[in-house]
């Protein structure tokens, strides 16, 4: 095959994965409405907490302000020592609901947010008919928790979840490229059938919580949501994924950092998902690059280029809407820097194949104070606490 129609072939992919991500914003623009019904149930919060816990304050004041109303809120933390504990005491006020702390304890062959998890379950009692696991560093809209629940209290699904919409509050340009690639997820279609669940927030029914055994499925694991989604998919439980639940998640700290993690994560719990994933990315780079080589000498090429770039555009404008829908519109600035990352190609995209690589490598992972060696799905040990 001539190298001419080699690069073609290369320049399609790239148009491929645009139309799709394009498409893939589009609808999911469409179906951005909660969930109607109002069944009564009584939800038993669940957070996993340590270390110094940023904006655990604004967390709890969102809380406080949701329009379906928890039975209680347990928060597990690591130690009677862990700084986490003094900053949940000290906030506790702000909340509408009941809370309840428990220790989670210290364990050398699974996550600390697994071993925090496991001990918040065994406050679970039989007062509670849906059960919400979540992360701290989300600020939920009002109509979170009941968007998330109503499903189950109607017996529409065995699990709801949603995804993070990344909030900038940095300048850096890296922080704004990993924004743009993560938003192209967060409005990804997520089949019921594949049982894909994100632990920043997931809901689950009193009897699935009761078939998953929590305890035995998080034990010897680093995280939680991936190793729930599977063992949700071998039980045959539905799991929904609504597409109004993108909940806004401040990008603090090093944003690298925490996306090589969830690309680690993957490659260990999902490795077919990370390789498709690295295909993609590869395949649009290279599409991209093929793009540009041809431009030079060809006008067809050239007003792909434009075409492409013109699609790239609506995608931003309609990341931009779904933000301002789900309540986290930028500042002006930053949607300026959106759009020049959309008109950069394939900057945001090479930046995702190196922390591919980079989560491809095994190598000891840190996860907040603790450093893990990761040698399987259930082989993994700590091998260095920062804390006491």
């Amino acid at each position: 095959m001539p190298w001419a129609e080699i690069l073609w072939v290369a320049a399609g992919c790239s148009g491929v994965v645009t139309l799709l991500s394009v498409a893939a914003a589009i609808r999911h623009g469409t179906k951005l409405h909660p969930f109607r019904d109002r069944m009564p149930g009584r939800v038993t919060l669940v957070l996993s907490v340590t270390g110094s816990v940023p904006g655990i304050e604004a967390l709890f004041r969102a809380l406080a302000a949701q329009t379906f109303p928890a039975r209680r809120l347990i928060v597990a933390v690591e130690s009677l020592d862990d700084p986490a504990l003094a900053r949940v005491r000290l906030a506790q006020h702000l909340l509408a609901c009941p809370i309840q702390i428990v220790i989670g304890g210290k364990c050398d062959t699974r996550g600390q947010k697994c071993t925090n998890l496991i001990a918040a379950f065994r406050a679970i009692d039989a007062e509670d008919d849906a059960i919400l696991l979540f992360d701290a560093d989300i600020l939920p809209q009002p109509w979170w928790l009941g968007t998330l629940v109503q499903p189950l209290l109607a017996g529409h699904a065995d699990l709801v979840t949603g995804y993070r919409w990344p909030m900038l509050r940095q300048s850096r340009p890296l922080v704004q490229v990993l924004a743009w690639q993560d938003r192209a997820v967060g409005t990804l279609p997520k089949f019921r059938r594949f049982g894909i669940i994100w632990g920043g927030s997931v809901a689950m029914s009193r009897s699935a919580f009761d078939r998953l055994d929590l305890p035995m499925v998080l034990d010897r694991t680093l995280s939680d949501d991936l190793p729930i989604g599977a063992a949700a998919r071998r039980l045959g439980l539905s799991v929904l994924t609504r597409d109004v639940l993108l909940l806004p998640t401040p990008m603090e700290g090093s944003a690298t950092e925490f996306m090589r993690r969830q690309f680690r994560i993957v490659h260990l719990y999902r490795p077919f998902l990370f390789r498709a994933m690295s295909a993609i990315y590869a395949a649009d780079a290279v599409g991209w690059i093929a793009l540009f080589l041809l431009a030079t000498a060809s006008k067809m090429a050239l007003a792909l280029v434009v075409l492409l770039l013109g699609m790239r555009l609506t995608r931003w404008y309609l990341h931009d809407r779904v933000g301002r829908i789900i309540g986290a519109p930028d500042a002006p600035a930053d949607r300026l820097r959106q759009a020049l990352i959309a008109v950069t190609p394939p900057l945001g995209t090479l930046v995702i194949l190196f922390l591919l690589v980079q989560a491809s490598a095994r190598r000891p992972l840190t996860w907040r104070h603790i450093t893990y060696a990761l040698d399987g799905p259930e082989k993994l040990r700590v091998v260095r606490r920062a804390l006491p």
